[in-house]
């Protein structure tokens, strides 16, 4: 037996022998992972095939998804620390919390994410497509690297037990059943708006487990609302409305479902497909943009085509707008390479230079481990405050402007806030093709709010039945 499998053996006798001793320990959680999962390991993008499942991962869902979720009571960071530090502790204060996992299967399936064809030309990598059902828009930052000799692989039907046992210092009863019920509250968050590996906001390495999953009894999308709503009274939940934000994200006290149960697959396809015909958005007869960042860019960077030398989204005034910032950071954007004029492949960054990761989460929602509804989640998140625009190296060179004087530009050149929660001005010609827009409350009323524009847009609005509220 390979050494490292013969300690961890070890290591769990002794912790189940503590768990045995202990009355107020509960039975270990069954879990499946229902959709592909990518990443997991100690290597980035690589998935452990014989230990995908790491209890210090799990750690740290459960403690972001406290935060989501009972966390959101607490007014200030403050309060939110000093309650943290006592249920998952610090470099101080031991935790009250002991997490392990235990496998069901000897190994997890690996399958490859995508096939490769033949190559087009000799200085081009190989075309590619996603199999196995995925969505290649989830999945596109698993696509062919030049550098990569193998394909992505992803994890697949792999079930395991979490066992976790809590103890409450004071040995007070009914601290100890609090304490017992922000463990569930932070369980339950993750089991169903989480989940293992990367991308799982995008629906990736989602989870099933009976105790926290909605009932599989339900038939219906008001049935899914019924249950989030008894969920965050069973589990003392204060989360807020959409726009009322901490200094931490938090889950929004209400969600968006799909009116069918599907197989998981579906329903992870059908709410990828809703959000990337929203984003999109284009003009399909002159393959236009109807977002205001290719304007923007071509504005900041002085270079643009003869076609589009005219903004169709932006006043003559100077103005630029970012929108789609609030979808999540970093954002690439690159123009057609047959138009020499067009501006360099960039990318939008936060002015601090961190990744901010997406406030939507577009999933499965799991009621069984084969079928489940399509689902859209917001996580309150505090407001971008500023970025920046970024010319990518490996651009070529083009005849106006070298990356070098674009650059110089664009470093003058701050993202304001003002700038990022912003409608696009539309000339009134092209008004109606304005994506921020809310036609469901008048006609040409434009949000500054990107996320409820794609709340309320003919995509997500063939959801929601008549009796649902924001």
């Amino acid at each position: 037996m390979p050494r490292e499998l013969k300690k961890l053996g070890e290591e769990y006798h002794k912790l189940q022998e503590v768990i045995n001793k202990k009355k107020n320990s509960q039975e270990p959680y069954e879990i499946n992972i229902v959709t592909p999962m990518f990443g997991g390991s100690s290597q980035p993008g690589e998935v452990n095939k014989d230990f995908p499942v790491r209890s210090s991962a799990i750690r740290g869902h459960l403690r972001f998804w406290w935060r989501a979720t009972r966390g959101a009571i607490f007014k200030s960071a403050y309060e939110l620390r000093k309650r943290e530090v006592k249920i998952f502790g610090d470099t101080d204060t031991p935790s009250s919390i002991k997490v392990w996992v235990e496998r069901m299967t000897p190994s997890i399936h690996l399958k490859e994410a995508m096939g490769y064809g033949e190559k087009k030309k000799a200085d081009k990598p190989p075309s590619f497509e996603f199999v196995n059902n995925l969505p290649p828009y989830v999945a596109f930052p698993f696509d062919y690297k030049r550098n990569r000799k193998m394909p992505i692989l992803f994890g697949s039907n792999y079930k395991f037990k979490l066992h976790i046992y809590v103890e409450n210092s004071s040995q007070d009863e009914a601290g100890q059943e609090e304490l017992q019920r922000e463990i569930d509250a932070a369980m339950w968050g993750w089991i169903n708006f989480g989940g293992l590996g990367a991308r799982t906001r995008r629906g990736c390495g989602s989870l099933y487990c009976a105790k926290f999953s909605p009932p599989s009894e339900i038939e219906s999308n008001q049935n899914i609302f019924e249950w989030y709503e008894k969920c965050q009274r069973d589990y003392d939940l204060e989360l807020p409305l959409l726009g009322d934000h901490r200094e931490w994200p938090t889950l929004c006290r209400n969600i968006r479902v799909e009116p069918y149960i599907r197989t998981l697959s579906a329903a992870w396809i059908t709410v990828i497909k809703t959000y990337k015909k929203f984003r999109r958005a284009p003009d399909h007869f002159k393959k236009r943009s109807h977002w205001p960042e290719p304007d923007s860019i071509r504005r900041m960077t002085g270079m643009y085509g003869f076609k589009h030398e005219k903004s169709v989204t932006l006043p003559e005034n100077g103005d630029i707008a970012f929108p789609r910032a609030q979808f999540g950071l970093p954002i690439q954007f690159q123009f057609k390479s047959d138009n020499q004029n067009e501006p360099y492949k960039t990318q939008l960054v936060s002015n601090k230079g961190d990744r901010l990761a997406s406030p939507l989460i577009l999933k499965a929602i799991a009621v069984s481990a084969a079928d489940g509804y399509s689902v859209i989640a917001i996580l309150n998140q505090p407001p971008i405050q500023s970025l920046k625009l970024q010319i990518v190296k490996e651009n070529i060179m083009k005849p106006l402007k070298t990356p070098d004087e674009v650059e110089s530009l664009l470093a003058k050149r701050e993202i304001k806030y003002k700038e990022i929660y912003i409608s696009p001005r539309y000339l009134d010609e092209h008004r109606h093709k304005n994506p921020m827009r809310i036609k469901s409350v008048f006609p040409h009323r434009a949000t500054s709010s990107a996320i409820e524009a794609f709340l309320e847009s003919d995509e997500v609005n063939k959801w929601k039945p008549s009796n649902q509220h924001k």
